[in-house]
């Protein structure tokens, strides 16, 4: 409650009761009277400064637990007996390592002192005796061993034939047969922009030449090739031709002939057609068979052949 409040209250209760008390007819009953108006406010007074007091308190004992927290933050603050412990074990550490590394050094200056009186204790080495010019001595020398003679191995002779990427010209540079790939026993050729695989013994014709696979090496194709007037005949059996075996007991019809070569289409004794590639052969009755031994310029050459 306010202290204004409560003086103003006090000083009107006050001149009230001096005024009842004058002009009241009865002294005795104005004292009860008063008594009984005066006591609430009696009561409200002593609770007020009551609560004043309890604030009062509460206020001290904040202020009493806030300088307690400040002193202990200025006592831990002030604690440094950690760090100077540890600046203290890495002086110690720095000092040891120093002084390894200065023993150690020392340890090597005497090793090498010791390692050049060594050196220089040693006796100089002794030179080599000449060598006597003379009858005897050379007679006593034994005779050199007469070298092994080299064999060659079947592969040191270089091959034959030109390799990927190489050309071979023939008729004056007019046909130039440049070779793309060589495998097993084929090459892949390109002939004045004709293309062609061959098989070993294959041939393609160019113009007026004749070029021939020879044989394959070691990755490298052999090609031989002939033109104009040295070009012969072609010899076998073209397509839509028949050869005959066996007094006419084997007849063997050619359908067809592959661009490269390398197998023909046959019906042997019937209609019924089958790829033979070249080298191969086809079995007919009384344990015979026709062999295909090879292509020339579209004409299959065949052979026959019985028994075992």
């Amino acid at each position: 409650m306010d202290q204004k409040l409560i003086g103003t209250g006090l000083v009107a209760l006050i001149i009230g009761f001096a005024g009842g008390y004058i002009a009241a007819p009865n002294k005795g009953d104005l004292k009860t009277q008063i008594g009984s108006a005066f006591a609430p406010t009696s009561d409200a007074i002593n609770s007020g400064v009551s609560g004043l007091g309890d604030q009062i308190t509460a206020l001290n004992s904040r202020l009493d637990a806030m300088e307690t927290s400040l002193a202990s933050t200025a006592d831990a603050a002030t604690d440094t007996s950690g760090l100077d412990a540890l600046a203290q074990r890495i002086e110690a550490m720095s000092g040891e390592i120093g002084s390894s590394l200065s023993q150690t050094k020392s340890d090597i200056s005497d090793s090498l002192a010791k390692l050049g009186d060594q050196l220089s204790s040693l006796p100089p080495p002794h030179p080599a005796p000449k060598a006597d010019a003379s009858g005897d001595s050379a007679a006593a020398a034994p005779a050199a061993a007469p070298e092994p003679e080299l064999v060659p191995a079947d592969n040191a002779t270089p091959p034959t034939g030109i390799t990927a990427g190489e050309s071979a010209l023939f008729a004056d540079g007019a046909v130039r047969a440049f070779v793309s790939m060589v495998g097993t026993d084929t090459a892949r050729l390109s002939v004045n922009g004709e293309m062609a695989t061959l098989s070993t013994g294959g041939t393609m014709t160019v113009g007026d030449c004749l070029l021939t696979l020879d044989a394959v090496d070691r990755g490298h194709a052999e090609i031989s090739g002939i033109c104009g007037a040295e070009v012969p005949a072609a010899t076998g059996f073209g397509p839509g031709e028949s050869a005959m075996f066996d007094d006419g007991k084997t007849r063997v019809f050619v359908s067809a002939i592959s661009e490269d070569g390398s197998a023909v289409r046959l019906a042997v004794n019937g209609l019924t057609t089958q790829s033979v590639t070249v080298g191969e052969s086809v079995s007919v009755e009384g344990d015979c068979s026709v062999v295909v031994e090879g292509v020339d310029r579209g004409h299959v050459q065949l052979g026959y052949a019985c028994g075992s």
